[in-house]
């Protein structure tokens, strides 16, 4: 598999050497990563909260917030399944 050329150095750099900042660096290289999940797992706990969508919900009598029902919907949103 070849690696993509612009990036090799920096891993290389990260894997073999201690220097200042090393952790900074990591973490702004992992951001993209993880920001777009959370900001939508965020934006789902907005909606079915207890100020949203959720305060209805629960009004009607039904109960979902933090439960294992809004873990698997909050999967669902975040990745959807693939097909192979």
């Amino acid at each position: 598999m070849a690696g993509n050329p612009d990036r090799d150095p920096v891993a290389y750099l990260l894997s073999h050497y201690q220097f200042r900042g090393k952790e900074i660096l990591d973490t702004l290289i992992d951001l993209p990563l993880v920001l777009p999940p959370s900001r939508r797992g965020s934006r789902l706990l907005l909606l079915y909260g207890q100020q949203g969508l959720g305060a209805l919900l629960q009004d009607s009598g039904v109960h979902f917030t933090f439960t294992l029902t809004a873990v698997v919907m909050a999967q669902m949103f975040i990745r959807p399944p693939r097909s192979t």
